[in-house]
């Protein structure tokens, strides 16, 4: 296809021919002056060129896609010609190896076609352009070279339209290396002075035998293989034998037909044209394939099991009739019908009449968007799995054409990729995954890369200290995900929606050592009031519907309510223990005056050390604003040499007043977090979490917590080398929630038993290419009655710990074992309830859907069996042939006519239910 430029410019776009991805892309420029040509088009690259007189440029690409564009810049204003050329069949990887040789003349008249030299044992393909400018005084038409000399056919003119414009001649031929052919002559016009320049590009095609031609047959042969390599123009037969495999490999333009054999393959594979038909008939197994663009059909007659193929390009029909299972494939474009007539099984269509329409073909396409380029994608897949982590999987095989892509294609540095995979329109869907892994294979010059979803990031991910930041988000799950999110996936978190937030508390037995913490002011109390005035407060009770100490009318501004009553060392405390003091205090109206910072509207605990009093720890300071309260806590360790403890919760200021309740001092935990200063006392009722109760007398006593469930704190405890997947499993698990990221980088929290997506896939004999259909009972891991989840970790005190969970009945039971601490019940409720209709296992291929997701309901009809309806769990979708594997759970037996087999809702519904 040639490009005329008639008006002078600095640069101007190719019309490329038509091509599809994996063709190579070859032009020849002409310029009608001497510029240099040059191209910043993606992925070409210049392979020749000169800039006397007539400029020159030969420019070459591996396709990506069916629709490259090439534009080519020029040093000076003038006008152009160009030529490009799309190549199917070739071996080239690498443009820079292609053989070219150019030669110039300044003189009119003939000139010469370069020689060149092939080096490869292959068939080439040449190509050889002229060009150059028409002269300014002299006749654009007197610059029409007349032809070339032998072995050059397929003459081309490109003429000059005006005095000073470019023109262009081309011609082609053949060859097999390796060799050199000899220059040739170009027969020009004699009213030609202005020089020109001629080039030659030898394009290496794909490996084969010497050409063969004629015909050749194998009669009444027991085993009969025929094979003819390159150009055959003759026919290929075997008749009336046992197995035959007569083969075409290359351009084929005759016939190829297997008959009346037991097992017969009929085969034109090659990258290239095949014009003749193939045909298997009255054969018990046939196999027919064409491997490239195929004009003429493919058929297969009367056959028990025939599967006639056409891979990429195909124009013509491809037919299965009268077959018991039939697998009819386009595997790239095809404008002829695919139909499988009377089939019980066919790839693309399951008729069950011989008189309805031809199948609408889906064209699988895929690429990849990598280190900033874009690759076709030549094999792989991609899944998503709701069973499995990752979520999201795919494994891509693309062509190696730039080394420097390949390089920057390195795991090691978080490098991601898009994968955009389609059917050519009918559904289409795109993956952002990191690349896990990258292989090359240098003999056939392709790279694999393995690809996921983000909770391999998550897993890859470990501290290498103590992280103990989730004790203090005890009481949103959602914010201890969100901190590991963003500790691991910068900027990540959980989408809006899904499972409600909760409390994740971790549960451990404690005792409040304060006998009154209620501030019921009974004489075990210990209350002692410091430099102001006080009154219980009972307008402000709270949840809990606690008295508080009121204190105002301070005297000065070290006024404060004491909890210890100067006792030496109060409630047991001990020296070289660590203790937690927690209140919640409250401004009841503004505080003003002196102040005394450090202990203004604090707790402060002073202890007598050596004989000097000092502040041993202060809390944070309540806030001046009259509100609700706010809880306040401080942790301090009694120091060795101290004698006296005392216990204070500050009003701080000259005016003003404040309110402290719901006090509380305990041994404080190895960890840190809500556990050692949330509020308790024994009057709480237990909250399933812990139970309460008073030593003693009520509110003269100390108060017990005691834990229900065996939540270890040390679950809350992401201790080094544990991955973050490791540290977040077992917290959602323990509440019955999974956590996930889908193939677009949303992270989702979801209750699996309440989590579904719109939409039904049905999968019937329309789309459905393969099917297994299993019900068991003898493997635990398809069907239990009961699970039962052992835990071993080992505890802060270094104890070897085991606990159980379990769910269901005896019988056949479903045993897991983690080696993590235990998260308290739920888990094996929940891996249970997940497992509903289980027993029962589809395995499915059909058509591809890319719209497909795990979470929609799926419907299976497959032959003599019941039809079924579940939750599709699992999509594996093959990037280029277009079909795609299923996974489903829950199925159940499906009736025809119930509610269930209906679709939408019964609000959608006309009538009474009577008329269903």
């Amino acid at each position: 296809m040639t490009t005329a430029i008639g008006s002078a410019a600095t640069s101007f776009a190719v019309t490329m021919p038509t091509h599809v991805a994996g063709d190579l892309l070859v032009v020849i420029a002409t310029a009608d002056g001497a510029p240099t040509l040059t191209t910043s088009s993606t992925g070409w690259v210049k392979l020749d060129g000169s800039t006397n007189y007539a400029a020159t440029a030969v420019f070459g690409k591996v396709a990506t896609s069916a629709a490259e564009t090439l534009t080519v810049a020029s040093t000076a204003s003038e006008q152009y010609r160009a030529t490009g050329w799309a190549f199917s069949d070739h071996s080239v990887s690498d443009v820079t190896t292609l053989e070219t040789a150019r030669a110039f003349a300044d003189t009119s008249g003939a000139g010469e076609v370069p020689g060149i030299t092939v080096s490869k044992p292959l068939s080439y393909y040449l190509i050889a352009a002229l060009g150059g400018e028409s002269g300014g005084s002299t006749a654009a038409s007197n610059f029409t070279p007349t032809g070339v000399t032998s072995p050059w056919s397929n003459f081309q003119v490109a003429q000059a339209t005006s005095t000073s414009d470019a023109m262009q001649a081309t011609a082609d031929t053949t060859l097999v290396g390796p060799t050199t052919l000899a220059p040739g002559t170009w027969t020009r016009s004699t009213g030609i002075t202005r020089g020109y320049f001629s080039s030659v590009v030898a394009i290496p095609g794909a490996p084969d035998i010497p050409p063969s031609s004629g015909t050749v047959t194998v009669v009444s042969a027991v085993s009969g293989s025929v094979t003819l390599s390159l150009p055959v123009s003759g026919s290929v037969n075997v008749v009336t034998a046992s197995v035959g495999a007569p083969t075409k490999q290359s351009p084929a333009a005759g016939a190829v037909a297997a008959d009346s054999v037991v097992a017969g393959s009929a085969e034109v594979i090659a990258k290239n044209q095949a014009s003749g038909a193939v045909t298997a008939s009255s054969v018990v197994a046939g196999t027919l394939s064409v491997s490239a663009r195929a004009t003429a059909s493919v058929t297969a007659v009367s056959t028990v099991v025939g599967a006639p193929f056409k891979i990429t390009t195909a124009s013509a029909a491809v037919t299965a009739t009268s077959v018991t299972a039939a697998t009819v494939r386009l595997r790239r474009y095809a404008s002829g019908d695919v139909v499988a007539f009377s089939s019980v099984r066919g790839a693309l269509k399951m008729i069950e009449a011989p008189d309805l329409p031809p199948t609408v073909l889906m064209r699988p396409e895929a690429s990849l968007t990598v280190a900033g380029k874009t690759l076709a994608a030549i094999d792989g897949d991609a899944a998503l799995d709701a069973a499995r982590v990752p979520y999201a999987m795919a494994t891509v095989e693309v062509a190696v054409t730039n080394p420097a892509t390949v390089e920057a294609i390195d795991p090691r540095q978080g490098v991601r990729a898009v994968l955009s995979a389609s059917n050519a329109g009918v559904s289409s869907r795109t993956f952002n995954l990191g690349v896990r892994e990258r292989t090359i294979d240098h003999a056939a010059k392709t790279m694999k890369l393995e690809l996921a979803s983000d909770e391999a990031l998550l897993i890859d991910y470990a501290p290498i200290t103590q992280d103990l930041g989730a004790f203090e988000m005890q009481n949103s799950l959602r914010s201890i995900v969100n901190y590991v999110l963003g500790k691991v996936v910068p900027g990540a978190s959980l989408q809006a929606g899904g499972a409600p937030d909760q409390q994740f508390l971790v549960a451990t037995d404690s005792t409040n050592l304060f006998p009154d913490p209620r501030y019921e002011r009974t004489p075990e109390g210990g209350y002692a009031i410091l430099n102001a005035d006080t009154i219980p407060d009972t307008t402000w009770a709270g949840t809990e519907n606690l008295a508080g100490v009121h204190l105002y009318n301070p005297t000065n501004d070290d006024a404060c309510v004491q909890l210890s009553n100067n006792n030496a060392l109060p409630y047991g405390i001990q020296v070289g223990r660590s203790y937690t003091f927690s209140a919640t205090g409250a401004v009841r109206s503004a505080m003003g005056g002196s102040e005394q910072t450090a202990r203004s509207r604090r707790l402060v605990v002073v202890g007598r050390v050596n004989g000097t009093y000092t502040d041993l720890a202060r809390s944070a300071a309540v806030p001046t604003s009259i509100d609700g309260g706010t809880r306040v806590s401080v942790t301090f360790t009694v120091p060795e040499g101290c004698d006296q403890i005392l216990l204070r919760a500050y009003h701080g200021h000259t005016s003003g007043t404040i309110t402290w309740r719901a006090f509380r001092l305990s041994e404080s935990h190895d960890y840190p977090g809500p556990h050692n200063w949330q509020y308790f006392d024994g009057s709480r009722p237990s909250d399933g979490l812990h139970a309460y109760s008073w030593t003693g007398t009520p509110n003269a006593s100390t108060s017990k917590r005691v834990a229900l469930i065996d939540r270890a704190p040390e679950l809350l405890a992401w201790e080094p080398g544990v991955s973050a997947w490791e540290f977040l499993a077992p917290i959602v698990t323990n509440v019955g929630l999974k956590l996930w990221c889908d193939e677009n980088r949303v992270w989702r929290l979801i209750d699996p038993a309440e989590y579904a997506l719109p939409g039904v896939l049905s999968v019937t004999g329309f789309n459905a290419t393969e099917g297994t259909d299993t019900i068991t009972r003898s493997d635990p891991e398809v069907y239990c009655t009961g699970v039962i989840v052992k835990y071993r970790w080992r505890d802060t005190s270094g104890t070897q710990r085991e606990a159980l969970d379990s769910a269901g009945v005896a019988g056949s039971v479903l045993t897991i074992d983690f080696d993590r601490p235990y998260p308290g019940p739920g888990a094996a409720a929940a891996i249970l309830n997940r497992r509903a209709g289980q027993g029962r296992v589809q395995e499915v291929t059909a058509l591809s859907d890319y719209s497909a997701t795990p979470g929609m309901e799926a419907r299976i009809t497959l032959p003599s069996t019941a039809d079924q309806q579940g939750v599709l769990t699992s999509v594996s979708w093959s990037l280029t042939e277009g079909l795609m594997q299923v996974g489903t759970k829950g199925l159940l037996d499906l009736q025809k006519g119930s509610i269930n087999a209906l679709t939408g809702t019964i609000d959608q519904l006309t009538g009474t239910i009577d008329n269903l």
